[in-house]
C-alpha cells in the first residue's frame, strides 16, 4: 500500500469532498452532536442514563456494533473508576478498561 504525502491541495480536495459529498455530509453534523453530549458538563459519567445516552449515540452514528449498549453503560458505571477525571487527563488505559465487557457469560471487546 502506498501512503501519499499530504499536500495543501490534497487536503483541500478531501475537505471539499467531505463538505459537499451528500453521502458524507452527515459526519460533521454527527461530530457536533457527539461533542454536545460528550463535552457538556451536565452529562457526566456518574449516571447510568448519561453513559447510556453516550454509548447509544456513538454506536448509532459510527456503527460500532455494540450489541448491548445498556450492559456497556452499566459496565462503565460500575467497573471503570474516575472516568471523567481520567478522560480529562488523557488516560489511555481507560480504553482497555471500557472495552472489555461481560455480557451474560461471554466477555466481549
Amino acid at each position: 500500500m502506498t501512503i501519499l504525502k499530504p499536500t495543501v491541495n490534497k487536503v483541500k480536495k478531501y475537505q471539499d469532498k467531505l463538505q459537499n459529498d451528500k453521502a458524507l455530509v452527515r459526519y460533521p453534523a454527527n461530530q457536533v452532536a457527539l461533542e454536545l453530549i460528550y463535552k457538556n458538563p451536565t452529562f457526566k459519567n456518574d449516571k447510568l442514563e448519561h453513559i447510556l445516552l453516550k454509548v447509544a449515540v456513538l454506536n448509532e452514528f459510527y456503527s460500532t456494533n455494540i450489541f448491548d449498549p445498556y450492559s456497556v453503560a452499566k459496565h462503565i458505571l460500575e467497573n471503570v473508576p474516575n472516568v471523567d477525571r481520567r478522560l480529562t487527563e488523557g488516560d489511555e488505559k481507560l480504553v482497555d478498561e471500557i472495552k472489555k465487557v461481560t455480557i451474560g457469560e461471554k466477555t466481549r471487546n
